[in-house]
């Protein structure tokens, strides 16, 4: 219901821009990611990947994000088991098939498996202090009351988790608060630490927290 009414959705929903195509992929993926369970169950893990790399290719940051999001998540569930798992490396390389392609074709006719790179580096080198303003944005994006009900749903989300932390290899509501603290902390930390810049549509990797936290 939130995402109904969300302005920041909703304004960007009307400009000819990728951020909202690409998020509608990655929280698809997300999904599926779920689904999958520990077991990653190859029709579902495959069809994640597959939609993340489609998030990429349309907008890298989202599908990154996400991507970062998806493999702390697996080391901190199932740390180095999962590398055992037929199912992973299975659905892993098909879903990453039209990446590697983007990649060798970059490297064919750009000689660069990703010529963006050099540009944000050389971008970065420029720049400063931490934009620590990003945080300014949430309470701008959600509003009160929403803000409020936010930060009560935080830092339950995050007590729970603490409380709880023995349980999220068993619990699906541990391990939906891991995933959206993930999504949470990445997007701010790479915004904040890394790009050291920020817009607000640059947080849509977040906006599923800001939604399930403050539901």
């Amino acid at each position: 219901g939130i995402f109904s009414f969300m302005w920041m959705h909703l304004f960007y929903s009307m400009r000819m821009l990728t951020s909202v195509p690409a998020l509608c992929l990655a929280l698809a993926s997300a999904y599926c990611f779920l689904k999958s369970g520990d077991n990653f169950k190859t029709k579902d893990f495959t069809i994640s990947i597959l939609l993340l790399s489609f998030s990429f290719l349309m907008r890298y940051p989202i599908g990154l994000l996400f991507g970062a999001s998806y493999f702390f998540f697996i080391i901190i569930t199932q740390k180095h088991h999962f590398l055992k798992k037929k199912s992973f490396w299975k659905g892993g390389l098909i879903g990453i098939a039209p990446i590697i392609i983007f990649f060798a074709l970059n490297l064919y006719f750009r000689g660069s498996i990703f010529p963006p790179a050099s540009i944000y580096s050389e971008s970065l080198s420029k720049k400063g202090a931490f934009a620590f303003y990003t945080l300014g944005f949430i309470p701008h994006i959600l509003q009160q009351p929403l803000f409020v009900f936010f930060l009560i749903g935080s830092a339950i989300a995050i007590f729970s988790l603490i409380l709880g932390f023995d349980l999220i290899s068993r619990s699906k509501e541990q391990r939906g608060h891991l995933l959206n603290l993930l999504f949470l902390l990445l997007t701010l930390s790479f915004q904040i630490f890394y790009i050291k810049a920020a817009e607000d549509r640059y947080l849509f990797p977040m906006i599923l927290p800001l939604r399930s936290f403050t539901s």
